[in-house]
């Protein structure tokens, strides 16, 4: 099985610039091979905590809202990574930000659970309610978005059956899986 951080570090290899929205303490932002990486996060501790991280030094974190990533960024960046983080999001609002996401950038990551039996499967923690989902997703939907989706059967082997799948997805302007 292919590993996250390698798969991150595959898909953003030979760009300069990666946005990591919901970025939390930077565990996959800072496997982004680009010169300047961002993580936008709305929770307040987290990006506290993220910044004081030395493995995260080649990383700027910003405190916000990702449904409003224009006003933290100030300029264009290359690559969008959604990595456990737009199922956090009620669908009308995730499906309004990658919308807004493929007019701003070239290429779009996404590591999404999949075929969950029920949004809410997972609450908050960390005090923070922003880790609770509150979308659902499959690979039938992402695909008709646009994006070419590999199923990990079992990769959440913590949760309970019927909830362990998740997606490695990634849009381009021609997206073709490799």
């Amino acid at each position: 099985m292919l590993g996250l951080h390698f798969w991150i570090q595959r898909e953003t290899w030979g760009y300069k610039s990666c946005v990591d929205f919901g970025s939390g303490l930077g565990a996959y932002t800072r496997s982004a091979l680009c010169s300047e990486v961002v993580g936008i996060e709305s929770f307040e501790p987290y990006v506290v905590r993220a910044r004081l991280l030395p493995d995260n030094s080649n990383v700027r974190f910003i405190l916000g809202d990702m449904r409003d990533f224009e006003s933290h960024l100030g300029k264009r960046f290359e690559v969008a990574m959604f990595i456990d983080s737009l199922e956090h999001l009620g669908k009308e609002d995730a499906l309004s930000l990658i919308a807004k996401c493929k007019d701003h950038f070239d290429k779009i990551l996404l590591f999404i659970p999949i075929n969950e039996n029920k949004a809410g499967n997972q609450d908050y923690y960390d005090d923070n309610p922003g880790q609770r989902h509150l979308s659902e997703w499959c690979d039938v939907e992402l695909n008709r978005l646009g994006f070419s989706t590999k199923v990990i059967e079992g990769f959440h082997s913590h949760l309970p059956v019927g909830c362990q799948d998740a997606a490695m997805c990634y849009w381009t302007p021609s997206s073709v899986m490799s």
